[in-house]
């Protein structure tokens, strides 16, 4: 089994990795988080249902416990970094325009 860590904005803090799906009953449903300081959002990715051959990756995003994006779920490990990657890139990067001019950031927007 082999791990990836995404490739994320530097100022995000990243715990853990993603996993491949060789053997996907070895998956668990907490893989990855990033964490983007400039929106204290939190985005996971893990497998679910946990350790099921037929379950799928999920990425989604949470800002003060509470999910702010709809869960996004590929049996692809590639489709689940490039969203990991997108969310956490508009989490710190996009969203910091927003930040610095005290806007609302409580309704992400697509890019």
């Amino acid at each position: 089994m082999s791990s990836i860590i995404p490739n994320v904005p530097e100022r995000c803090e990243i715990a853990g990795c993603i996993y491949d799906t060789e053997h996907p009953e070895l998956l668990g449903r907490d893989m990855l988080e990033v964490y983007c300081p400039t929106t204290d959002t939190l985005v996971c990715v893990g497998w679910h249902p946990e350790e099921d051959t037929n379950g799928q990756y999920v990425v989604v995003a949470y800002r003060q416990c509470e999910r702010i994006t709809e869960p996004f779920r590929t049996r692809s490990i590639a489709r689940a970094i490039e969203e990991t990657q997108r969310l956490a890139k508009m989490f710190q990067e996009l969203f910091a325009v927003v930040a610095n001019g005290n806007e609302s950031l409580d309704s992400p927007h697509e890019p």
